[in-house]
């Protein structure tokens, strides 16, 4: 039973927000971008869409993935 193993990696800049006292920091992700790298047999995943490269709202849809 041989697997078709795909590997995707995401890099992107941290950039620190003060809000507040009680808060403190949050994070935004800076310039995200994505390389697949397909398996022995090619890759099973047809499309990877960034819809956003900066993210400031972890509730937003940023990446689709399409098989």
């Amino acid at each position: 039973n041989p697997q078709n193993t795909d590997t995707l990696r995401f890099s992107y800049t941290v950039q620190e927000e003060y809000i507040n006292r009680a808060c403190a920091y949050k994070a935004n992700f800076i310039g995200l971008k994505v390389n697949l790298e397909g398996g022995e047999d090619d890759s099973w995943m047809q499309n990877i869409q960034i819809l956003e490269t900066n993210i400031d709202d972890q509730n937003n849809a940023h990446v689709s993935i399409f098989f």
